[in-house]
């Protein structure tokens, strides 16, 4: 497991909400630990910023940044139901992962030139 993953602006949310943020944070790096090995992991941090549109409901921004040596991956997406934009959160990073594995795994399996 990471050993350590911020949450930032998470303070107003009850546990039930906290605790499915969790589990999807845990099967997130699960599948980031098979892919590339979670010693790579420099930093892991998640945002979220409630956006007041000044009728008493709050749409909510969440950001995740994943530093690792294998590069900077980061998302981004708003919604009204923080429990939605998260899962989102999750699988475009997820999705963005997968896309690089796939273009590290190319880059290595180049054959040297005919001489």
């Amino acid at each position: 497991m990471v050993k350590t993953i911020q949450f930032v602006g998470f303070d107003d949310f009850d546990e039930f909400v906290m605790e499915k943020i969790r589990k999807d944070v845990d099967s997130l790096t699960k599948k980031y630990g098979k892919m590339f090995g979670e010693e790579s992991v420099k930093e892991f941090k998640f945002v979220v910023n409630p956006i007041h549109d000044g009728k008493g409901k709050d749409e909510y921004e969440v950001s995740a940044r994943l530093d690792t040596t294998y590069g900077l991956f980061k998302v981004t997406k708003r919604g009204w139901n923080i429990l939605k934009v998260f899962k989102e959160v999750t699988k475009d990073l997820v999705r963005v992962m997968t896309e690089t594995k796939g273009k590290k795994i190319k880059v290595k399996r180049k054959l040297p030139a005919n001489p």
